[in-house]
């Protein structure tokens, strides 16, 4: 079984594809005994949870409680601890934390090859502070010696990116290890 944990609704982004701004509901992150009762119990199960997923409409790293939250759960047992990020806000100490956490797997969402196309389509992120973040994190995971956290870089072609995914491929070519 998988178990989806949303740890905060709040995003700094207003990606043009995402629903998440249609919401009504208050937005917050999510407290943290709140989610140590839950981890408990999603570890405590007879058939063995095996993903924890930290992410739903939110973006995780808003949480400064992100990088604890995950190696609580590897601690208490759980496989595969996941979430999905813009990484706008994966500064160098957050990036050690994550990589020392047990974090098993992250996905960055980056929709754009140059600033003109994901300014525009990731609305209220800035290219290059986000693609410096992306390359640091790489450079300090490779650093440490580790192939965790994985990382799956995701592009989702949109009217003012299409016909580029060459160009993102070549954009993370050198980072990205593909043995993984």
């Amino acid at each position: 079984p998988e178990v989806w944990i949303e740890n905060t609704n709040i995003c700094n982004a207003r990606c043009l594809m995402c629903p998440r701004d249609k919401q009504t509901r208050p937005q917050g992150v999510m407290p943290l005994p709140l989610y140590e009762k839950i981890i408990t119990e999603v570890a405590a199960r007879e058939d063995a949870v095996r993903r924890v997923h930290l992410h739903n409409f939110g973006e995780p790293l808003v949480d400064k409680d992100l990088a604890r939250r995950a190696r609580l759960a590897k601690e208490k047992g759980v496989r595969h601890v996941y979430f999905v990020t813009n990484a706008s806000l994966l500064t160098e100490p957050l990036a050690r934390e994550l990589i020392g956490s047990g974090l098993d797997e992250m996905k960055i969402s980056f929709y754009g090859t140059d600033p003109g196309p994901y300014n525009r389509t990731m609305v209220g992120l800035d290219f290059d502070k986000t693609m410096a973040n992306v390359r640091a994190f790489f450079r300090l995971r490779r650093e440490a010696g580790s192939t965790k956290p994985r990382v799956v870089i995701q592009y989702l072609p949109q009217d003012s990116n299409a016909g580029r995914i060459s160009d993102f491929a070549a954009l993370f070519d050198g980072l990205i290890d593909r043995s993984l």
